[in-house]
Order: C-alpha cells, then structure tokens, then sequence
C-alpha cells in the first residue's frame, strides 16, 4: 500500500500468519509487517512502527542509508464461542519524527479464519447394563456437566460412573467433569441383596438371618432348630407347611427375600384322655341321682408305656384336691370305669374331679364337673319347706312367723298377680350393712330393716341420705323392676326402674330410672298420705288407700299404702279422704270406686266346721254384701280365707267393714263376739 507521510512516498504491507485459539474468548495473529522508499537519505531522522492487538514492533528508520525494514510480531484478540470464525484485524503503522515530534499513521485490515475451539468427546458405557446416555462434548478448560440419565441393569442398582470397566465410583451421574481428555466412563453395578430369615415355627434355636446376593446361590444355615417331641424334617415356605422346600445347608437360588419356616415331625406325643365321664353312683357304681360315689369313666392311649393314673376330686368351690385314688397302670392303652368317693361325696353340693395319665415322655390332665342331685322340686323333710331346682334346705323360721320357706334356685315367673300378706312382710330378702344399691341390678325385691344399717348403705358411692340425689337413711322396701318388662336378668332389659319405699309416714317414696351404663338421679313422686309431715306433704300426693288389721275385736292399727300419679295431674286434698270409724273404713270425698280386698288367719282352737266371710257396705242406714267366701275350717290347723279384690261403687259417708260368722250374722268380727286368734286385714283401694 502506498504511503506518502511528510512527503516521502512510502510502500507499506502486512501479512496474517498463524492464527493461534488459545481460549473460548481469545486468538492470536502472527503479523509481519513491513516498509520500503525509493528514495535514500532524503530525509533524516523519522521513525516507523507496526502495532495490532496488543503486539507491535520497530522498524528500521528511514534514514540516509536504510531504504525499508520488516518484521513480525504476534497480536491477541477476543472472540466469542466455541466454534471457528472469520475475524478482521487491524494493522496499525506509525510513522513520526524525531526532531518536532510530528506522526502519521495508517492501517491496513486483514481477514483471518479462527479455528473452534479445542474439544474431547465423553463417552458412556453401561458396563453390563443397558440405557447408557449418548456422548457429550467437552470444551477445553470448560467443566462439563454429565449426563443425568441412569442406565439400569436387572438385579442391579446403578452406583455412578468409572473411569475403567473394574473401576470404583469416579463421577456421579449429573457430576462436573473438567479434564482436558477425551474419557469413556463406565457405569458401576452393585447386586442387589435380599435377606433370607428363619422362623423356628413352634420350636427354637432357629439360624440367624443370611443375605442373598442377585445371581448368587447362597447356602443355607446348616443349624437346626429343636422342639419337644418333635422331629426337625427341614424347611417349609410357610408356616403351616407339611413339605419341605429346603434341606439345611442346602442352596437357595431365588432371587428374593423369605422367611422359612421349621417343618416338624411328631416323635411323641402325650398321653391321650378320651370318653371321660363322671356320674353320681352307689358303692356298686349302679346310677343313682342321690349317689354319694362317683363312677370315673375314661379311656386312655400313651406312646410310652404308662407309669402312672390318678385320680382326684375336690368341692368345686375349694382351691385344692384333698382326696384321690390310684389306678393301676400298665401298657399303653386302657379303660379306666372306677367308684371313687367313699360315700363322701354330698348329693347337695358339685364335685371337681380330675384325671391324670402319665408316660415317660410327659402326662394329660382331663377334669370333668360331679353336679349336685338335680331338683325339679324338692320337699325338706317334716315338711316346714320346699325348694325348686335345688335340694330344700330352707324350713320355719320363728323370727319369720313361723311358716314354710319355699326358695327358689329357678327364675320366678307369675303370670298373674301375686298375693302376700303381712306376716310375710319380713320374709323379703335383707340388703346388708354396707351395701351398694348401685349392685342391685336384677329384678326383684329386698328390705332394710333398720335406720342403723341403711345409714351404712351407699347409692353410687354416697351415703344414703347424704344429699338430695339419694333416699333418705331410713328402713324400707327396695323394689328393682324392668321397664321394659322383658325378664329379670341384666341383658333381658334396657333399663331398671328403682323404688325406695320407707316404712314410717314422713317419708315420701323415691323412684329412679337406670340407663344401662348410666344412673340416673333419684326424684320425689307425687303421693298423698293423711300424716304426712308438712315437708314431705309438698313433694308427695296420691290416690288414697288404706288397711286395718283386727283382732278379737281389737283395732291393731291402720297402715296407708299409696299408688304413684302423674306429677302434673297431682292436686293436693284438704281432708283425709279415707278415715278409720270403729273397725270400718269410712269414703270419704270425692270416692266414687274404691277395690276391696280381705284376708283373714284363723288360728288353731277354733271349733271345726264351716266359716263365712263377707264385706260389707253400710250406706244410708242400710246394708248390702260386696264380696262374699267360704271355707271349711279344722280346729287343729291355721287356716287362711281370702277375700280376692272386688271393684265397689260407693260415695261420701259410706262404711266397709268385715262379718266373719258361722251361721248368722252375730257372730261377725265388727260386733265384737268374734273368737281370739283371729286376725283380719281389710284393704280399702281409691280407683
């Protein structure tokens, strides 16, 4: 290129040799550059210099004696990515002088080609496996980031990459790789395991737990578990198998895990007791239900011969045996059929009897119940009692008023109504001291006879009368009833109905009902009684009743009972609507119908023959018969005449009262010529 600085007619030229990629962002040039004049020494004392890229270089000045120069030098230059371009460079020649400073300069471009930069391919190998990711590329100086894919290899788990096919874990998958190779990584297999366990089904002493590698046979333990009288045949794949799968110490190959389990063989097994029967007896060991022996019966098997066979009995009710027999054993099986007992064994009461039969190798125990003398109905003997489903062991009782017990060991069932009369009011079953009302959970009825042990008493954990949630401390009758009238066992109901009813006058009656589970309060019910004290006048009200008790013409007292009413229909009475009016029940107010009821004990002494019994009602001066029995009595005996309820219509003013005579009217309780002894209850019911 021609130049002409300061007058002087230059030619100048530069040339790109190597090109040189040193980097991602950088390349270098190889420049030669170069001058020449046709002139010489025309001018004196300028100089010349080539720069580019950073390089540069002095040339020869132009002088007198020098008619050009050249030379080379080497320029960096920047670029971007990786692969091969096309880049302009400039070359910048400067010529100035020395003597005042002056300078000219003048560029020349060149075009040069940059090759990529260099690379290294990255292989993968899946060493086994199958998946293995594609290659990749690796710039030079530049970290590459492997491949996240993972091949997979059956019965195997991927661990990373090797550098060699034997190699350990040089990469992970998805790691950083910055060499400046070219590399084939190879993929790291580790077989899977499985573990194989051993349960010894029965026995003990099972091998441990052994681990079983994909692809690998593992030998089983040689160790055998052991069981009692048993054989130990090998092992099963499940519990309950009969065949064996495995032999110990043999191979297993499968590649998963398990548990075997021992598979046995009986080698013994105890003695057997089979048949085994106990009836009551006689000394003969012929049946009797009364029998005072029992016949042992059973059969016997042992594997061993045997060496021995008891047996023993005991009440049912005691903890330990205290009589036995021994049987004579010989053999391996046999009959036993023998009378025990000694005639020891009560017909009232149930026998626990035991029979054991011993080997060599071990003994069975087989127990069987001697029951009591079954009773549908029994009589004790002199007749004072009965008993139902159980031995009559029950009879008078003075204290009792002297009758009869009839005890029940069957459930009670009465279709109809069930009539008692006063002298039976102390045959109720007692609540004793420190009882829990809460307990009481079967139908039925029981009495406390006395203030001193219903303080003792508690309902739900309190003393009664502590609050005003339970009854009053007081003598009573309890009565336990079902609501749903379904039966008087505990899962016949699905609730109770409790009552307390007290024997004196002041207190009124109680009743509560009991969810199954959950006990309710107790609550005042509305009564009506003449005497009531002013306290418990306000929470009690009822319709009238009333009893009278006579004797030889004697008023014994009168007794009021009461009939519960609806608390929202009760309405307080100012006068006693039934009153006692010499040895008859006067109707008071408001009566319209009343029920009617007698009982009357004839005592031993009267003369035999025939008695009538009649109520009867005075009204207005006149008399007219309401009910009407009679009975043929023996001077020896007591005897009862009954007088069944009976629905009379009366009205303010009207007697009831009680005739009792043995062919006319004189003799009748109510005039006085009645005989001693004799004791008459009238009931007076408002309806």
């Amino acid at each position: 290129m021609a130049w002409n600085p300061f007058g002087v007619m230059l030619e100048i030229a530069a040339t790109a040799g190597t090109v040189t990629r040193t980097s991602a962002t950088q390349f270098t040039v190889r420049i030669t550059a170069e001058w020449e004049t046709y002139y010489s020494g025309a001018q004196t004392n300028y100089g010349m210099t080539a720069s580019s890229g950073g390089g540069s270089i002095t040339l020869n000045p132009f002088g007198t004696t020098s008619s050009g120069d050249s030379g080379s030098f080497t320029g960096t230059y920047s670029i971007s990515g990786n692969a091969s371009a096309t880049k302009t460079i400039a070359v910048t020649f400067r010529n100035f002088n020395n003597d005042n400073g002056d300078s000219a300069t003048k560029t020349i471009n060149l075009s040069v080609t940059v090759p990529a930069l260099t690379s290294y391919t990255v292989s993968y190998n899946a060493n086994g496996g199958s998946g293995a990711p594609s290659s990749q590329t690796k710039w030079k100086d530049q970290a590459l980031t492997l491949s996240t894919t993972k091949p997979t290899r059956t019965g195997y788990s991927f661990q990373g990459w090797a550098t060699s096919a034997s190699g350990s874990v040089a990469y992970a998958a998805g790691g950083s790789y910055t060499a400046n190779s070219a590399v084939t990584l190879y993929a790291v297999w580790k077989a899977i395991t499985y573990t194989v366990s051993y349960n010894a089904n029965g026995g003990s002493g099972a091998p441990g737990s052994q681990t079983k590698t994909y692809g690998v046979s593992l030998t089983l333990s040689s160790t055998k578990p052991t069981r009692t009288n048993y054989t130990f045949k090998g092992w099963g794949t499940s519990a309950s198998a009969t065949t064996v799968s495995y032999a110990a110490g043999a191979s297993y190959t499968a590649n998963a895990a398990t548990t075997l389990y021992a598979v046995w063989e009986l080698a013994y097994t105890k003695p057997r007791i089979t048949n085994f029967s106990v009836k009551r007896c006689d000394a003969a060991g012929t049946e009797k239900a009364d029998g005072t022996y029992a016949l042992v019966h059973f059969d016997w098997a042992c594997d061993a011969t045997a060496s021995s066979i008891l047996i023993k009995w005991k009440l049912a009710t005691a903890e330990t045996y205290d009589s036995s027999y021994t049987v004579t054993a010989s053999g391996t099986s046999g009959t036993v059929s023998q009378v025990v007992g000694g005639g020891l064994l009560a017909a009232a009461s149930s026998y626990t009897i035991q029979a054991t039969v011993t080997d060599s190798g071990g003994s069975a125990t087989a127990t069987r119940t001697l029951n009591s003398q079954a009773f549908t109905m029994h009589g004790k003997p002199g007749g004072d009692g009965i008993a139902f489903g159980k031995m009559a062991e029950l009879g008078a009782d003075e204290s009792l008023g002297g009758s009869g017990v009839a005890d029940f060991a069957f459930e009670a069932k009465f279709n109809g109504p069930v009539y008692g009369n006063v002298l039976g009011l102390n045959r109720l079953p007692v609540i004793p001291e420190h009882a829990e009302l809460n307990d009481y959970i079967e139908t039925g009825c029981w009495a406390i006879y006395s203030n001193a042990v219903a303080s003792t008493i508690t309902c739900g954990g309190k003393l009664l009368g502590s609050d005003d949630t339970v009854p009053p401390a007081r003598a009573c009758r309890f009565e336990v009833s079902s609501s749903t009238g379904e039966g008087i066992r505990p899962e016949q109901w699905s609730y109770l109905r409790q009552k307390v009813i007290p024997y004196n006058d002041t207190n009124p009656i109680l009743e509560r009902d009991v969810a199954r589970g959950e006990d309710n309060v107790w609550r005042y019910y509305e009564w009506w009684k003449s005497n009531l004290t002013p306290a418990a006048s306000e929470k009690v009200y009822s319709k009238a009743a009333m009893t009278i008790a006579l004797s030889a013409n004697t008023v014994l007292g009168a007794v009021n009972t009461y009939t519960r009413i609806p608390f929202d229909k009760a309405v307080l009475s100012t006068n006693s609507r039934l009153t006692l009016a010499s040895n008859s029940i006067r109707i008071g107010s408001n009566i319209q119908h009343v029920k009617v009821s007698c009982q009357t004990l004839i005592s031993p002494g009267s003369t035999d023959g025939l008695r009538h019994l009649r109520i009867q009602k005075v009204s207005g001066g006149s008399t007219s018969s309401v009910a009407w029995n009679t009975i043929n009595i023996s001077a020896s005996k007591h005897t009862l005449l009954t007088l069944t309820p009976i629905i009379a219509s009366v009205k303010e003013g009207d007697l009831l009262c009680v005739v009792f005579y043995t062919g006319n009217e004189n003799d009748s309780i109510s005039s006085g010529t009645a005989a001693n002894g004799w004791q008459t209850y009238l009931t007076v019911e408002e309806l």
